[in-house]
Order: C-alpha cells, then sequence, then structure tokens
C-alpha cells in the first residue's frame, strides 16, 4: 500500500535544542537549489512515498542496503585507504527495490542516480578512484540522501503543495469528497470538533491505514502535542470557507443552529439538497464556496444535508468556539440561547448591558434582579437558570458586571466548574 504524503520527519525548529537536525544541516538542505532539486523531482517524491509505506520506513531501506553490501554476490568493497566502504551497483539495487515491492524499475534506477550524486561527507573522505566505484553509491551517500530528503519535506509550509499535510488532504478529499467529511467521520472519534494527538494518530494508523504518517503530518502543522487541532490549521482552504460561514451564522442569528437551519430548510423536508442549500445560504449573505461547504457537510455524499451534520458547525468552527466562550456547546446551554439570543435580537452584548441597565459603570447586579430584567427584555430562555449560572462563575449570588461581558463577548469559558 503506497502513501500519499511526504517523509517521516517532522516540521523542524532550528532553535530548539530537542531536533535531530542540526542548523549546519539545516543550512545545507535549505538552499534554492537543494530544495528545487527535491521539490521537483517527481522520482524522489514516488520513492518518499513508498518508503513511508513501508514497515519501518527509512530503517528498513538502510537495511537492505546494508544487508546487500554483506553479501559476497551482491556488494563490492574497495579498499586502499578505505577499509570498510562497501557500494553496489544500480543492477543490485534496482533489484532489491523490486524485490520489496517497489514498483517501477525506472523510478528505482532514477533514485540511483540521485543517491549517486551525493558527497561522501567531510568524515568519509573521497569517493574511491576507480571505474567501477563510480557505478555504484555507498551507505555515507544513501544516509545523506535520506537527511536531504527529510528535511527538505518535513520543511514545507501547509499550505505547499507537496507538504505532507497538503497531500494528506488530497488523499482525504479523493477518498471520502472532503477533507471536513473525513475530519468529522473518521478522526473527531468523540465528535467534539477538535482533535487530540493520541486520535489523530490512532486514526491515521486504524481507520485509514497510514500508520507512519500521523506523526508526521501532525509535526508539519505544529510541533504541540499538548493542545488539540482545530480543523483550519489541518486545511486553510477549507476551513477558512467554513469559518466565514460561521461568521455569517453568528452575525445573523447569533450561531443559534435551531433558528439558522428553519431559516435553510423552508420547505420544513428535515434535509437540504444542494439548490436550497445554495439558496439559503446567500441570503444569509455568505459569498463564500458554496459547494465546497455543502460537500464538507454532506457525509453521505448523496447531495442531502441532515440537521446533525449541519450542527457540526457549531462544533469545528472556531468562531463558534471563541464566540460562544469555548468548551462543549452541548454543555453550555442556556449560557449559550443568552450568547445567542443577545447576539441575534440585540445585535451583541454590550447592547445587551445598555438594555440590563448595566452600562454606566454599575458593578454588580443581583442574580433574582438579572433573572427578571432579561425575563422582561423577551429573552427566550431560561432566565433563571442562566443568571445563576452567571452568578456561580463569580461564587456567590450577585453577577460581577465585568465577568458577564468577558462571558457574552467569549474572553470567559461559560462552563461552570463546580468545586470537587
Amino acid at each position: 500500500r503506497r502513501s500519499a504524503y511526504g517523509s517521516r520527519a517532522s516540521s523542524v525548529n532550528p532553535d530548539s535544542p530537542r531536533q535531530t537536525i542540526s542548523r549546519r544541516t539545516m543550512s545545507l538542505f535549505m538552499k534554492p537549489d537543494v530544495l528545487a532539486s527535491v521539490g521537483n523531482n517527481h522520482y524522489i517524491t514516488e520513492f518518499n512515498d513508498w518508503v513511508q509505506s513501508i514497515p519501518q520506513g527509512w530503517v528498513q531501506v538502510n537495511g537492505m542496503f546494508l544487508k546487500e553490501v554483506g553479501n559476497p554476490a551482491g556488494g563490492n568493497h574497495f579498499g586502499h585507504g578505505h577499509a570498510g566502504m562497501h557500494g553496489i551497483s544500480k543492477k543490485r539495487w534496482v533489484r532489491i527495490l523490486m524485490d520489496t515491492g517497489y514498483p517501477s524499475a525506472q523510478g528505482a534506477a532514477a533514485i540511483f542516480d540521485n543517491i549517486a550524486k551525493e558527497s561522501f561527507g567531510e568524515r568519509n573522505g573521497d569517493k574511491p578512484d576507480s571505474a567501477e566505484a563510480h557505478d555504484q553509491i555507498f551507505i555515507s551517500q544513501l544516509k545523506r540522501f535520506e537527511r536531504r530528503v527529510t528535511t527538505v519535506n518535513s520543511t514545507r509550509l501547509v499550505q505547499d503543495n507537496q507538504s505532507p499535510v497538503s497531500r494528506f488532504n488530497r488523499f482525504l478529499t479523493k477518498k471520502y469528497g472532503s477533507t471536513l467529511v473525513a475530519w468529522r467521520t473518521v478522526l473527531d472519534m468523540h465528535q467534539t470538533g477538535r482533535i487530540a494527538y493520541s486520535d489523530f494518530t490512532n486514526g491515521c494508523r486504524g481507520l485509514l491505514g497510514i500508520p507512519s504518517q500521523g506523526q508526521l503530518i501532525w509535526g508539519n502543522i505544529r510541533q504541540d502535542k499538548l493542545a488539540p487541532l482545530e480543523f483550519w490549521e489541518m486545511d486553510p482552504r477549507e476551513g477558512d470557507n467554513l469559518e466565514e460561514f460561521a461568521e455569517c451564522l453568528w452575525n445573523t442569528v447569533g450561531m443559534d443552529m435551531d433558528k439558522a437551519w428553519h431559516f435553510l430548510d423552508i420547505n420544513n423536508q428535515q434535509f437540504l439538497g444542494f439548490d436550497d442549500f445554495k439558496f439559503g445560504v446567500r441570503r444569509m449573505g455568505f459569498t463564500g464556496n458554496c459547494h465546497l461547504l455543502f460537500k464538507g457537510m454532506d457525509s453521505s455524499r448523496l447531495g442531502r444535508l441532515k440537521r446533525v451534520e449541519f450542527d457540526y458547525i457549531a462544533k469545528v468552527s472556531r468562531v463558534a468556539n471563541r464566540r460562544l466562550g469555548g468548551g462543549n456547546i452541548a454543555s453550555r446551554g442556556a449560557l449559550t440561547d443568552l450568547i445567542s439570543w443577545a447576539q441575534r435580537e440585540l445585535g451583541g452584548s454590550h447592547e445587551l448591558l445598555d438594555k440590563l441597565g448595566l452600562g454606566s459603570g454599575q458593578k454588580e447586579i443581583l442574580v433574582g434582579d438579572l433573572s427578571a430584567r432579561l425575563t422582561a427584555l423577551g429573552f427566550e430562555g431560561d432566565a433563571l437558570a442562566v443568571a445563576t449560572r452567571v452568578g456561580r462563575l463569580g461564587g456567590g449570588t450577585s453577577v460581577n458586571t465585568e465577568a458577564l461581558v468577558e462571558l457574552l463577548s467569549g474572553a470567559k469559558s461559560a462552563v461552570v466548574r463546580h468545586p470537587a
């Protein structure tokens, strides 16, 4: 099975003391001519993909090489100052690759030629000066070729067409129709909209069948393994389009998914076809790519968008998480209703504070008073539950005005953490 992404190495931070690739190596391999020689060579790209698809990757390739040079029928030894230097011919190189499952003899021969161009490095001396030796490749050259390929691939930007992430996204799009569909149905095992490092690598290993790629892809995006990954980080193009629609939902219905669905499903069919969806989102003011957006939510790929698929926007969007205070939206209940209602009906948090009479410097309001004022303003949700929970954020029976402002603006989490 062939992989579709890139090398095993992760993104390199030259300032980090824990990186295994030195700054000197980085400076050598990041020269424009070196970048071009790797990035524009489809033989190298295909070979690197194949390496990542076999068990142990480059370790196995190096092991096969060393085993072959130790074979009296395969390797050639060159003495006279080069004790221990063993090489193999192009014919033997092509044969061992083909025996291991490499798909192209022509490609294997092209890789041999690229390895043969590598220098020996300062500690290995010059290549043995004989006609026969010049038709061989040596382990030092193979190792240098490996470092060059992995370094160049690992430092590609996410947006680079040949970066591990870009190629991963193309693989997901080809298999699932959209990266967002794959994100929701395969990678987001807990349906929270964000994915932990362990879930991501497990999904790549167990569900996508690419065991060696998860660490590489994550590392190409970021070095931090603690914070969960967000969709827009993995696929900026589809992610930006999704965020534009989420911003549109926030401005029109306050991210109230019930209101948004009823606005779109004008025929009450309990599903949306593409034409109805496009008509509705354009009425909302969305100017982005409707087709890309619809495909990203339609996991069945049948052209019928279901409500549960539409609701996922409120989980995966960073607009929703920022505006509604972070955390799991389903767990916020009445507080989410308040934030959405304030945006939808009044125009935002500052307008709500003015309506509540809290815009003139008043620092606190009793829970009961807040509940009564919200009801009088026409709040559709459970006003007492909202006031009580906001009061608990401050730990008392009164609501701090500053805490309420932070909550409504999304700067403070709306999740109440009860003491143990």
